[in-house]
């Protein structure tokens, strides 16, 4: 399902292809499996004055847990595409981790 808001800014095709899986749905079964192991736990009463978002993926320190993969159809998305992607450096996640190895 696309993100919310998408159908109002997207076409029917792009809002298609954000929503289908391919080849028996192998990947998206994967997908599903690999991240069933992680959860999202809500922390109450805590003191979020001083945050640490650091981690580490393949190696690198990253500022915040927020990696970007390859695509090539940014530009169906948003009208600068790459661009826009590549000045999301200047936001305070500024160490993207590479995913091309």
């Amino acid at each position: 399902m696309p993100p919310e808001g998408a159908r109002e800014r997207l076409s029917e095709a792009h809002c298609t292809y954000l929503s289908m899986s391919v080849r028996h749905e192998v990947t998206l079964r994967a997908n599903r499996e690999a991240f069933s192991h992680f959860q999202l736990r809500p922390r109450r009463l805590v003191d979020v004055r001083e945050l640490d978002t650091r981690s580490h993926l393949l190696g690198p320190e990253l500022s915040c847990p927020i990696v970007l993969a390859p695509v090539g159809s940014r530009r169906a998305y948003h009208p600068d595409g790459e661009l826009a992607v590549a000045l999301t450096r200047r936001s305070p996640c500024s160490k993207h981790a590479p995913l091309d190895r």
